[in-house]
C-alpha cells in the first residue's frame, strides 16, 4: 500500500494541475470575448456617431483648408 502512495500523489497532483490550467484557459477565453464584445460595441457607436456627423466634419475640414489657403495666399506661399 505504501508503494501506491507516491503514484496516487503524482496522479492527484497532475489532475489538479490540469484542472487549474483548464480554468485559466477558460477565463482567458472569457476575457477575450468580453474585450471583443466591447470593441464591437465601440465600433458600432463610432459608425453611428460618424454617420450623423459626416456633414459637420466635412464643413470643418473645408473651412480649415480654406483658411490654410488664405494664409498661404496672403504670405505668397502655396501653389
Amino acid at each position: 500500500m505504501k508503494a501506491l502512495l507516491p503514484i496516487y500523489l503524482a496522479v492527484t497532483g497532475f489532475v489538479h494541475d490540469r484542472a487549474e490550467q483548464m480554468r485559466e484557459r477558460r477565463e482567458r477565453g472569457q476575457n477575450t470575448l468580453e474585450y471583443l464584445g466591447l470593441a464591437i460595441i465601440i465600433a458600432i457607436a463610432l459608425v453611428v456617431a460618424l454617420t450623423g456627423a459626416r456633414e459637420p466634419l466635412r464643413n470643418l475640414a473645408t473651412n480649415f483648408v480654406n483658411q490654410v489657403n488664405q494664409v498661404l495666399s496672403a504670405t505668397g506661399g502655396g501653389g
